[in-house]
């Protein structure tokens, strides 16, 4: 059996995949997705230019999002976090509303808020 070894490139992806569950929130708060002690560092050369997380907007808004966008150089990349156990309501407004489309034509509201991040970012950095 060949075992590959990951490029750097692939290390770096998977540092920001991983990073993007251990950063506080935006208060400094720690939650049971969320830690600073199992933060993994982001690579070298690449910057945390936003984050977020739909707990920091109250219980309104919370969706159970969570994502991350880092920058080196002029590559941007956005880590979003996948579905976890400590939150119900990734579960109810991510994954269900997703699987079983509890109301036609409309899409979970997780979904919305990873395109609202995206192009807040989009807008924030434009490409020259």
């Amino acid at each position: 059996m060949e075992i590959k070894v990951a490029s750097d490139r692939e290390l770096v992806y998977a540092q920001l995949a991983a990073n993007v569950y251990g950063q506080a929130n935006a208060d400094g708060a720690q939650n049971e997705v969320r830690s600073r002690q199992n933060t993994i560092p982001v690579p070298a050369g690449w910057t945390v230019i936003a984050t977020r997380d739909t707990r920091d907007l109250g219980p309104d808004q919370d969706t159970g999002f969570l994502a991350a966008a880092y920058t080196s150089g002029t590559e941007i990349i956005i880590s979003y976090a996948g579905t976890t156990a400590e939150s119900d309501l990734d579960w109810w407004k991510g994954n269900v509303p997703a699987a079983t489309a509890t109301v036609p034509h409309l899409l979970a509201p997780q979904v919305y808020k990873a395109a609202e991040f995206y192009l807040e970012l989009l807008s924030d950095n434009p490409q020259g």
